[in-house]
């Protein structure tokens, strides 16, 4: 089902968008991308909030990308493809291939999206990374675990948002980490069955791109880690913002926070840029956005992921702050495949922190007190409503948070310091469970 909603400007590029995502993570992207683009909306159910940011949307199964092709209105032309959504990026790619339009590399979205393959790549490359074991059973878990040496890092071999990730100190806890994280796949290529089994109809490599089995053993790399969102456009990579992460809910690694500098020392550090701009050329990465996370250890810098899409987790809204670049332009470009220009940015420091429950509850009553936050807080928001259950990691991750808030100073310290504070000003009653 097809609707449109307003005229195309024909003085901006059009550029198809596959999925929204969740509204309280993503609107604020979806608005800053429509002040430079007509925004066309692939979606699997009907619009909703997207409607204030769009010249119109598509009712189609966005893991069909000949579905997707074929339900455009007659003679429509776009000038990009673009997504953000980890589960619809490989069909988004095929639709951009299909469509002949910028970003349509499926193999190298995959070398991205499968961290087994990511990981071979970089070792064709030697390029520094942590020593890491594809398994699927136990047993071979077991060995591999033992080979590289407690503790080890236990994930999925394509998933993304920390699921599944586990630190696991000895044999003993290395069982229930490799059931949860080959659980996880299963979990997830469920939730989304249907849309499979119809896709393979049309596209019978359909199930294969998506979550792929095995449960991948890494060296537990020892550092700060960091996140770099990056531009791609003909091989030139240009970093947009470092973002320094917080995280939390030891051994899982739940993401509670991140920190940019526009003056991040990493950014005029000439062999981290170097180390940055060969992973790409590893993964043969040369058109789009990324987002790529590194673990800075005394040997150098190590990548633990890329992924070929924006941030998550409110990254690039805390970039935009920091930076003020005009985030929406800079994508539009990228997806275009036109080249991109960023102006010397004010020293700047923003922050993000999510705030959780103290356990496991039932929220009965939720609000801020505004009155309370400090002048520095730019944005505080409840991510949880009366009536939600509220679980923590790794039961949920994101789902168990309650409210977040982004606070913009000059000053490193008192922005987390502020930003960690500002939980004081959310009043949260709950019933226990």
């Amino acid at each position: 089902m097809t609707k449109d909603y307003k005229e195309i400007n024909t003085t901006k590029p059009t550029i198809l968008l596959v999925g929204s995502g969740i509204c309280s993570y993503r609107e604020y992207l979806l608005s800053m991308i429509s002040k430079h683009a007509n925004v066309w909306l692939l979606l699997d159910n009907e619009s909703t909030w997207e409607n204030n940011y769009i010249v119109g949307f598509t009712k189609v199964n966005t893991i069909d990308p000949i579905k997707m092709k074929s339900s455009l209105p007659e003679n429509f032309k776009a000038d990009g493809v673009l997504c953000w959504d980890e589960i619809r990026i490989i069909p988004s790619a095929k639709l951009a291939k299909l469509l002949d339009l910028p970003g349509g590399d499926v193999d190298t979205i995959m070398s991205c999206r499968d961290k087994h393959l990511t990981r071979t790549l970089l070792d064709e490359h030697n390029l520094a990374q942590p020593k890491c074991v594809l398994t699927t059973t136990l047993e071979e878990a077991q060995v591999a675990a033992s080979d590289i040496g407690y503790p080890v890092i236990v994930k999925p071999r394509a998933m993304a948002a920390s699921y599944g990730v586990c630190k696991v100190e000895n044999k003993a806890q290395l069982e229930q980490a490799f059931k949860s994280a080959a659980n996880m796949t299963e979990v997830c290529e469920n939730y989304i069955a249907d849309s499979y089994r119809e896709a393979k109809n049309s596209d019978s490599n359909a199930t294969e791109h998506y979550y792929r089995k095995g449960v991948l053993i890494e060296q537990c790399v020892i550092g700060t880690e960091v996140s770099i969102d990056s531009a791609v456009v003909n091989g030139e990579l240009t970093p947009l913002f470092i973002a320094r992460k917080q995280t939390g809910f030891y051994p899982h690694f739940e993401e509670i926070g991140h920190v940019v500098n526009t003056h991040d020392t990493l950014l005029e550090d000439k062999d981290f840029i170097n180390y940055l701009q060969q992973v790409h050329k590893a993964l043969n990465f040369n058109n789009g956005c990324t987002h790529t996370e590194i673990m800075l250890t005394e040997d150098g810098p190590k990548l633990i992921e890329v992924n070929a899409r924006l941030g998550g987790d409110l990254i690039p809204y805390v970039g935009q702050i920091a930076t003020d670049i005009d985030l929406g332009k800079v994508v539009v470009d990228v997806t275009c495949g036109k080249s991109i220009e960023i102006a010397k940015v004010e020293p700047s420091v923003a922050a993000i922190r999510f705030f959780y429950p103290e356990s496991d509850c039932t929220v009965e009553d939720i609000s801020i007190k505004e009155d309370k936050l400090h002048s520095t807080v730019k944005i505080a928001t409840l991510l949880a409503v009366a009536g939600q259950k509220l679980l923590l990691p790794p039961k949920d991750n994101v789902g168990g948070r309650f409210g977040y808030c982004i606070v913009k100073s000059t000053n490193l310290d008192e922005c987390i310091k502020t930003a960690i504070a500002t939980k004081e000003s959310f009043e949260l009653s709950v019933i226990a469970e």
